[in-house]
C-alpha cells in the first residue's frame, strides 16, 4: 500500500489548513503510529494510532497546534482583554501570530515583530490595528 493524503482541509476557526495523512507504510515519516495530523501553515505534526483519532483532530488544530491555539484565542477574545491597549503591542501580537508559520522559536517571531513595529509611525500602526480587528471580526 502505498501512503496518501486523506483529507486536506481549512479550518474556519483558524483559517489554517490541516491534513490528515496516511503514514502505514512510513512513506510519509519514520513515527510508530500509523496516522499523521500534519498543520500545513505552521509545520505542526501530530500522529495517532487510529484514523478515526487522525480525521477527529484535524478538525481541531488549536487542540494540538501552538501557533493555531493563539490564533483562536486571539479571534475568540472581540474586545483582546488579554493584550495590551497599546496599539504598538496589540500589533506586535497580531503580526507574531500570523507571520513566519515555520518559525518554531516564537519568542524570535514576537522580537522580530517588535522591530517591525518599532519602525513604524504612529498612524501606520494604527491603520493597521484597525484593519487587522476589523478583518479578524468578519471571519
Amino acid at each position: 500500500m502505498t501512503g496518501r493524503y486523506l483529507r486536506i482541509a481549512r479550518n474556519r476557526q483558524t483559517g489554517t489548513v490541516t491534513t490528515v495523512i496516511d503514514n502505514r507504510d512510513r512513506w510519509y515519516s519514520d513515527d510508530p503510529e500509523d496516522w499523521i495530523n500534519e498543520c500545513h501553515d505552521h509545520a505542526t505534526l501530530l500522529s495517532h494510532k487510529t484514523r478515526k483519532l487522525a480525521e477527529e483532530f484535524a478538525a481541531h488544530p488549536e487542540e494540538w497546534c501552538e501557533l493555531c491555539q493563539m490564533i483562536d484565542e486571539f479571534r475568540r477574545d472581540p474586545l483582546r482583554d488579554h493584550l495590551s491597549t497599546d496599539p504598538r503591542e496589540r500589533l506586535v501580537a497580531m503580526l507574531a501570530i500570523t507571520r513566519d508559520p515555520y518559525e518554531l522559536d516564537l519568542d524570535r517571531t514576537v522580537e522580530r515583530a517588535r522591530r517591525e513595529v518599532a519602525e513604524m509611525t504612529d498612524e501606520e500602526v494604527s491603520g493597521m490595528v484597525g484593519a487587522s480587528v476589523l478583518a479578524l471580526d468578519r471571519d
